[in-house]
C-alpha cells in the first residue's frame, strides 16, 4: 500500500502533524475539526492488511511522521505488532519547510522525485528500491537548496523495488591481457565474500534471507522456542516464500524448518482467533440491533399508551371541571367561568360545552378592581346604588355598580379594614379597623363625622372586627377582638353598654329583623371547638328546664318556614355521648357543624328539614320565646 500526500503540513498547539485541505482553517481553535490530523492516517495504515505501507508526505514538517511506522525504539509497539514493513518518506525534517519553487508544476521533491523515475540514476542499480530513490533524493535536493529528506523503515521495506531505473547501464567487459590469467577456484572458499554480479541480485537476496532466518531461529531456540521471537507479517511470508522454493530447502536445517512451521502455525492460529472474534462480534451486533428493535418497537407502544393515558387524563378532567363550574353557577359566576373556560382548553366535551354555553346565561357583570390588599367584607346600599368595601390597604371605596367604578376612597384607618356597613336609611357608613376605632362617614361627601374608641388590645391583634346597624338606624353595635360587644349611641357617639361573656375575639355580631335581638359570633379558642354564639337576652336565663324532665314547647316555628329546630329537655343531668349537650352556665348556644344547635340548660335536640347547622354564618337570627321554655327558629339571612 502507498499513500502520497502533497500539499500543507501545519502543527497543532500539541504538536502533531495535519494535512490541509482547501477548507482549513490555520487558526489553532480551528485547525482540529478543518483539516486531517496525520494520527488518523496513520490509525487507517496500522488497520491495514497489506504487508507493506509506504507512506510519502511532501509537505512542512513532515519530519514529524518519521518513525509513526518506524522501529521499536521510537515507541510504535503497536504499529510494529500489526505491520511489519513500513517505510515513511519525507521532503523535510521535523521543523523545516518544504519547498516549491515559483513557476514550476511540481515541488521541490515531487519534482526530484519524478525525475528520478523519469530519467534514472546513472549511478544506481537497475531496479531502484525505496532507499536508492532516498539515497538519490538526499544528494539532490541539498545540491539545489532544499532541505535534506528524511525516512525511517523497518524490517525490508526499503529494499522494496520502487521501478526500473531508465539510466541503467551494464559495465562493460574488462580488456584481456597477453598475461593469462589465474584460474579462479569454482567455488569460493569463503562463502559470503564472493563477487556478485548484475544477475545474481536474486541470490543476494535469497542469501541475505537466509542469514536473518538463521539468525533468528538460533536465538529462538536458545530462548527455550519462545513465541514472541517468531515472524508475523511481512518477514514471515518472505521467509516462506523463499523456504518454498529448491534452494531455499536444500540450505535449511531443522531448527530453521521448525522455526518456520510454528510461526505458520502460530500465525494460523491467530487468523482463526480473529475470525472468532470477528464472528462473535458480528454476532453481538445483530444481538444488539434485535434489542433495539424490541427497545423501539415497545418505546413506541408504550408512547402510544402515555398519549391514550393523557387523553383520558384530559377528558376525565374536563368532565369533572364542567360538573364543579355547574354546582358554582349560582354562587360564584366567576369562578364558573373560568371552571368552564379550563375545562375547554383541557378537552373538547359536551360537558365542557354545555357549561362553557350556559355560563353565558349567567348575569355575572365583572369585577371591580382597585383595592392594593385582600378585600375583607363588601355591603351594598339599602336603595342598591353603591358598594362599599373594606380592604386592608386601610382604605374604604365606595363603587358605582353597574358602572364598576371607584365613586370615592376614603381613609383614616391606620391598618386594616375589617368591615363595613351602611345606615337602614344609606345615608351613614360605619367602618371597622384594626385601629380599634369606629369611623362614621355621612352623605353627601362621606366625610368623617366622628371616631368611635373604646374597644381594647385583643389577642389576635385584630382591633375591631365587625359593625352592625340597629334597624331604626340609630344604635351601632360593634365586635371586638377584647372579647366584647359593644353599642354605641350614634347621636352621642358614646357606649351605651358592653356585653362580655365570651371566652375569645368575637367574630361578628348581627342584629334581629325588629331590633329586639342581637347575635354575636366569638372565634373558637382551638381548633376542636366549635365557635359559640352568644345570645343576651331581655330577660334572664334562671327558669332552666321542667322539673319534670318533659318537652318542652316550641315558638312554633316563627322563623322561616322549614328552619325550626325543636329542642326538648329529659331529666336533668343525664349525659349521652350523641345528642346530648349539658351546659350550666349563663345562657350560651354552641353550634357544632353536622350537628345542630343546642340550648343553654340540659336537652336533647332533634334536627329537622334542610340542615341549617352545616351552613351557619355570622348573619344568622335566633329567637327565643322565654328562658324557662325555649323554643328557637333559626332562619339564615
Amino acid at each position: 500500500m502507498l499513500g502520497y500526500y502533497v500539499g500543507h503540513g501545519l502543527v497543532s498547539p500539541s504538536g502533531e502533524l495535519h494535512l490541509a485541505t482547501q477548507v482549513t482553517d490555520p487558526r489553532p481553535n480551528r485547525l482540529a475539526h478543518t483539516s486531517l490530523a496525520y494520527a488518523a492516517v496513520r490509525d487507517c495504515l496500522l488497520s491495514s492488511r497489506a504487508r507493506t505501507v509506504v507512506v510519502v508526505l511532501d509537505c512542512c514538517f513532515s519530519g514529524r511522521a518519521v518513525g509513526t511506522l518506524g522501529d521499536d525504539d521510537v515507541g510504535d509497539t503497536a504499529g510494529i505488532a500489526r505491520i511489519h514493513g513500513g517505510y515513511v518518506l519525507t521532503a523535510a525534517a521535523r521543523d523545516a519547510s518544504a519547498l516549491a519553487p515559483r513557476g514550476a508544476p511540481h515541488t521541490a521533491f515531487t519534482g526530484e522525485l519524478i525525475n528520478l523515475l523519469v530519467r534514472g540514476d546513472p549511478s544506481g542499480p537497475a531496479e531502484l528500491t525505496l532507499h536508492d530513490a532516498y539515497r538519490y533524493l538526499y544528494h539532490a535536493l541539498p545540491a539545489r537548496g532544499c532541505p535534506r529528506p528524511c525516512h525511517r523503515a523497518t524490517e525490508w521495506a526499503q529494499d522494496l523495488v520502487l521501478a526500473s531505473n531508465p539510466a541503467y547501464r551494464p559495465p562493460a567487459d574488462p580488456p584481456s591481457t597477453t598475461r593469462a590469467a589465474r584460474p579462479e577456484p569454482t567455488v569460493c572458499p569463503y562463502p559470503g565474500l564472493a563477487s556478485f554480479g548484475p544477475g545474481d541480485n536474486a541470490d543476494r537476496i535469497g542469501l541475505r534471507t537466509h542469514q536473518r532466518l538463521a539468525a533468528d531461529a538460533d536465538a529462538w531456540d536458545r530462548q527455550h522456542r519462545a513465541p514472541s521471537l517468531l515472524y508475523r507479517g511481512s518477514r514471515l511470508g518472505v521467509s516462506r516464500d523463499w523456504a518454498a522454493d529448491a534452494a531455499g530447502q536444500r540450505r535449511l536445517t531443522t531448527v530453521q524448518r521448525a522455526f518456520l512451521d510454528a510461526a505458520s502455525a502460530l500465525e494460523t492460529g491467530e487468523l482463526r482467533t480473529e475470525r472468532k472474534r470477528t464472528r462473535r462480534l458480528r454476532v453481538l451486533i445483530v444481538a444488539l440491533s434485535v434489542i433495539l428493535l424490541v427497545a423501539l418497537g415497545a418505546g413506541g407502544v408504550a408512547l402510544q399508551q402515555r398519549q391514550k393515558a393523557l387523553l383520558g387524563q384530559h377528558v376525565a378532567l374536563s368532565r369533572a371541571l364542567a360538573f364543579k363550574a355547574s354546582s358554582l353557577a349560582t354562587q360564584h359566576p366567576d369562578a364558573q367561568m373560568l371552571l368552564a373556560l379550563e375545562a375547554y382548553h383541557q378537552f373538547l366535551t359536551a360537558e365542557a360545552r354545555s357549561a362553557l354555553l350556559s355560563q353565558q346565561s349567567n348575569l355575572f357583570a365583572g369585577t371591580a378592581e382597585g383595592h392594593t390588599g385582600t378585600v375583607n367584607a363588601v355591603v351594598c346600599s339599602p336603595d342598591g346604588t353603591m358598594l362599599a368595601s373594606a380592604g386592608a390597604d386601610g382604605g374604604v371605596r365606595l363603587w358605582e355598580p353597574t358602572a364598576r367604578r371607584t365613586v370615592a376612597v376614603l381613609k383614616g384607618h391606620h391598618g386594616s379594614v375589617n368591615a363595613v356597613a351602611f345606615s337602614p336609611d344609606g345615608r351613614t357608613l360605619a367602618s371597622a379597623g384594626a385601629d380599634r376605632t369606629v369611623r362614621i362617614r355621612s352623605t353627601p361627601r362621606w366625610q368623617s363625622e366622628a371616631v368611635l374608641e373604646g374597644h381594647g388590645a385583643g389577642s389576635q391583634g385584630n382591633g375591631v372586627r365587625d359593625v352592625a346597624f340597629a334597624p331604626q338606624g340609630r344604635v351601632l353595635a360593634t365586635a371586638g377582638d377584647d372579647r366584647t360587644v359593644r353599642l354605641w349611641d350614634l347621636d352621642t357617639h358614646k357606649v351605651t353598654a358592653t356585653l362580655t361573656g365570651h371566652r375569645d375575639s368575637v367574630a361578628t355580631v348581627a342584629f334581629s329583623p325588629d331590633g329586639k335581638y342581637l347575635a354575636s359570633l366569638s372565634v373558637a379558642a382551638s381548633s376542636a371547638a366549635a365557635p359559640p354564639m352568644s345570645l343576651p337576652t331581655s330577660g334572664t336565663c334562671g327558669a332552666g328546664c321542667a322539673a319534670d324532665g318533659g318537652g318542652l314547647p316550641t315558638d312554633g316555628g316563627r322563623g322561616l318556614p322549614g328552619r325550626v329546630s325543636p329542642v326538648s329537655c329529659p331529666a336533668a343531668g343525664r349525659r349521652r355521648r350523641l345528642g346530648e349537650y349539658v351546659h350550666r352556665g349563663p345562657a350560651r348556644w354552641d353550634h357544632r357543624p353536622g350537628q345542630g344547635w343546642w340550648a343553654g340548660c340540659p336537652g336533647r335536640y332533634e334536627e329537622r328539614s334542610s340542615r341549617v347547622s352545616s351552613r351557619c354564618t355570622a348573619r344568622q337570627i335566633v329567637r327565643t320565646a322565654s328562658c324557662g321554655s325555649v323554643g328557637t327558629s333559626v332562619s339564615q339571612t
